[in-house]
Order: C-alpha cells, then structure tokens, then sequence
C-alpha cells in the first residue's frame, strides 16, 4: 500500500511539471469524470495532458497508449512503469528530464537522477 501511494505522489508530481513545462491546463474536477472527458478537447495537447493525468492517477499505462505525442506517450508508459530506461528514448530534453526525475524518486536511482540535463532541471536533481 504504502508503494502505491508514494507512486501516486510521484505521478502527480510529474504530471504537475509535465503541465509547467508546456504550459498547459487541466479541466476542473477532471479527476472525478470518466476518461471519456479527454475526447471533448479540440487541441491534441490537452487531449494528451488529460490522458495522462488519467494514467498517472489510476497508475494504469493502458491508458497512455491514447496520448498523441510519442515523447508524452512515452514518458507516461515510463512513469507509470517506473522503468527509467524508457525515458532515455524521449526526445525532448523536459519531457525526458522529467521522466528521470520521477523515475529516480521512486526507485532512489541515483542512476536516473545522474540523467538530467537541463538547468532547470538540475534543481530537481538535488531533490532527487
């Protein structure tokens, strides 16, 4: 139990920056509808955001293969999986830094922590 909700707070941690870095939004009360909600966005990019604050949330990564954007897709497979070495095939640097993050909270992997390379993103590293 106590595995599943460290794992819940990582994933909305991630989701979070995963919404810093692209500057997205979330609709209201999103988390208590059904996933059926994520269809009523008109722009992929919020399609995408809220799939996968539904996978992230239900750590169900069946629910990643309807993201979009490959880099987003992948790195929810990787999070929810928590298998860091998904997040090397992402191709942009946040989403990919991101992912190593999350990853290396979880699992205390000073391996995947030891991965990101952004500047911004090294802050995160001395959490990590």
């Amino acid at each position: 139990m106590r595995k599943m909700n460290k794992l819940r707070v990582i994933s909305i941690v991630a989701f979070l920056f995963f919404v810093i870095f692209t500057g997205g939004c979330v609709k209201k009360n999103e988390q208590t509808k059904s996933i059926s909600v994520c269809e009523e966005w008109n722009q992929p990019s919020k399609k995408d955001k809220c799939y996968l604050s539904f996978a992230l949330n239900q750590s169900n990564s069946d629910l990643c293969i309807n993201i979009q954007n490959s880099s987003i897709r992948l790195s929810c497979f990787a999070i929810v999986k928590v298998d860091f070495e998904l997040c090397d095939k992402i191709e942009g640097i946040s989403i990919k830094d991101n992912c190593y993050y999350s990853i290396g909270i979880y699992k205390k992997d000073i391996l995947a922590c030891g991965k990101i390379r952004t500047y911004f993103s090294r802050y995160m590293y001395e959490k990590c």
